[in-house]
């Protein structure tokens, strides 16, 4: 999926890889760092336990050792299911269970995708340029005080930016305004993700007093509802929300919607099937 045309995309060759372990216990993975070509370690000292547990799905209760790899001659398996594909790096993996059988406090990035997903809580989203084994834009690499986006997204290339690298999903309508001229659209935003829970998690997303699909997220410090759909809700037929995200494309080659087919017919559903009127906005598109 696209994350931002201007920042940096895995090709599946050099292949990036973040470890972490707590400081003190770094001797225990020295042999097997000779494995991998280290470009940089940072050290990392979250004051809110909260913070590893969002970045590393785990709680480090110490002070975090970071290294930025990578592995010259990556292993792929690709596991399959009906609608996605993932890369998973076979010697990564294999690193992961050798270590965690003495070492409960390990991390590890195991495909391209975690690899961007970390990587972009750690550093931020615009810090994805200085991946180019350049040892100067390497330099300027440094850890975020706290994980991306957890008290809010500084804008809305942000917020899409680190939704494609996490998440698969689409805007149903007005992606035409994001992401420069959100305020002259609707007031909210209307989402189909995969998976509810996922999407609320990764973008930090508050639940609002009404309605099983009313949200809100702190975008450039204003609140800014919006409206999650998720497949299987009955908000569309199910195989049809399935197709939607399957047969998605990128408008400005950035923000995902549904295809010109797909958007075309669930406007007409959206505005005779959903609404009790018609918008004159939607009657102009539809013709």
């Amino acid at each position: 999926n696209k994350i931002n045309k201007n920042f940096f995309k895995h090709n599946l060759k050099k292949d990036f890889h973040l470890i972490a372990i707590p400081y003190k216990k770094q001797n225990i993975i020295i042999k097997e760092l000779y494995k991998w070509k280290v470009i940089k370690s940072f050290s990392l000292n979250y004051k809110n336990l909260e913070y590893s547990k969002i970045v590393f799905d785990k709680i480090f209760y110490e002070k975090i050792i970071i290294y930025l790899v990578i592995d010259p001659s990556p292993k792929y398996r690709s596991i399959y299911n009906y609608y996605s594909k993932k890369y998973i790096n076979i010697k990564s993996r294999e690193i992961k269970d050798k270590i965690e059988k003495n070492l409960i406090d390990f991390f590890v990035t195991r495909s391209p995708k975690e690899f961007l997903e970390k990587f972009s809580l750690i550093f931020g989203i615009g810090a994805l340029k200085y991946l180019e084994n350049n040892n100067d834009k390497v330099n300027k690499l440094k850890p975020l005080s706290k994980p991306l986006g957890y008290l809010g997204w500084k804008n809305f290339n942000e917020f899409i930016s680190f939704a494609n690298i996490s998440c698969d999903w689409i805007v149903l309508r007005n992606f035409e305004f994001l992401p420069l001229k959100f305020s002259e659209n609707d007031k909210d935003i209307d989402i189909l993700c995969r998976d509810k829970n996922l999407f609320i998690k990764k973008l930090n997303l508050n639940k609002r007093s009404w309605g099983i699909s009313s949200y809100q997220v702190n975008i450039g410090n204003k609140i800014i509802p919006i409206d999650l759909r998720f497949i299987g809700d009955g908000y569309y037929d199910k195989l049809w929300e399935e197709n939607m995200l399957r047969n998605k494309i990128f408008q400005n080659n950035f923000v995902p919607r549904p295809s010109n087919i797909d958007y075309f017919y669930s406007l007409i559903y959206h505005s005779k099937l959903q609404k009790n009127k018609v918008k004159q906005l939607y009657s102009e598109r539809l013709d």
